[in-house]
């Protein structure tokens, strides 16, 4: 749960949380791409062993005006990617004056998700065998709607007592609508939550970085690409998934979407998204794709009636510069 939070004025209190959860997660990435699950394990593993998140116990949530209540996010991630794997974007998030809610998926897309019945690890399928991959995908996104649904429902119902931290934060939260989000499968999740009919109320709106929407289109919950919702979709055009063509051509329903603005980043990886190259020194483009999506969806939400906390309009005029994104309005091919 990421929330804005009143100043810490004693760090010397404060926790440094692994960003790497375990070892499994590392070694998952390796199954991902189809190497040995301790080649890049080992390596990840070792690189990632040292770096923290900020990520203090019982910080206290700031105030909100009487009457006020904060905006709420909830977060899909991606393939092979666990909800934390999103710290740095969805802190920035928060910023805005939002609740965020992220989780782990059960689907078995997530590197290692941790159930109440036990540890579920990344579940290999194997893309070779095209009609069982699109079975299998198709048959997770139900599940990851599935896991959507009972994450809103828990916090609709939320009400334990004692004065948790949680329960303080959820308390000055709107717990009546929420905006849905999400990257890369994670994307194709949030657009077809849009359409699911088990979710109620359904999300207010969709945010929708780098969307695999191929993953909606073999779901049960596939209908149209019609959906009358706000969406905007920032997609990416580098790197060895967002470059090909093959991803080129599953975004093509975005020119038919409905009340959707899509943005192109030329040069954005599809993993840009996520924190692990804000991780690494030589990726020296990151914090500005960064910047770029925070600035289009601080936009986007600004459109959509939500209110936006702090002097963010000049803090991103700032740092955007004067790097101006290629804008698509009815459709980016």
């Amino acid at each position: 749960m990421y929330y804005p939070s009143k100043n810490v004025t004693n760090y010397a209190l404060c926790s440094r949380k692994k960003w790497l959860p375990s070892y499994a997660h590392a070694g998952n990435w390796s199954s991902f791409i189809g190497l040995p699950y301790h080649l890049l394990g080992s390596v990840s593993s070792l690189y990632f062993t040292g770096t923290k998140v900020f990520s203090p116990h019982n910080l206290q949530p700031k105030e909100v005006a009487e009457g006020v209540k904060r905006p709420l996010i909830i977060f899909s991630h991606g393939l092979a990617s666990w909800g934390n794997h999103y710290s740095c974007l969805l802190s920035y998030l928060s910023s805005f004056g939002y609740t965020i809610i992220t989780f782990d998926h059960t689907d078995g897309s997530a590197t290692v998700a941790e159930l109440n019945s036990g540890i579920k690890e990344y579940e290999y399928v194997n893309e070779k065998n095209i009609e069982y991959m699109k079975k299998r995908r198709g048959e997770q996104l139900d599940l990851r709607v599935n896991d959507i649904k009972n994450v809103w429902n828990f916090i609709k119902n939320y009400e334990k007592g004692g004065g948790t931290i949680i329960e303080t934060v959820l308390k000055n939260t709107n717990r009546e609508s929420f905006i849905i989000a999400g990257h890369s499968f994670g994307g194709g999740t949030a657009y077809a939550c849009l359409e699911s009919e088990k979710i109620n109320p359904p999300p207010k709106a969709g945010i929708l970085f780098d969307p695999w929407l191929n993953s909606f289109k073999w779901s049960s919950s596939f209908k149209n690409w019609k959906n009358e919702m706000p969406k905007v979709i920032l997609t990416c055009d580098k790197g060895f998934i967002s470059k090909t063509p093959k991803w080129r051509k599953q975004l093509e329903p975005i020119s038919s979407m409905i009340n959707a603005k899509s943005v192109r980043f030329p040069g954005q990886d599809h993993i840009d998204v996520c924190d692990a190259p804000l991780f690494l020194p030589f990726s020296t483009k990151s914090d500005q794709w960064f910047i770029e999506n925070m600035w289009e969806v601080k936009e986007f939400l600004k459109g959509i009636g939500e209110e936006i906390e702090g002097d963010l309009e000049k803090e991103l005029e700032v740092k955007r510069g004067n790097y101006v994104v290629e804008k698509f309005y009815e459709s980016p091919f």
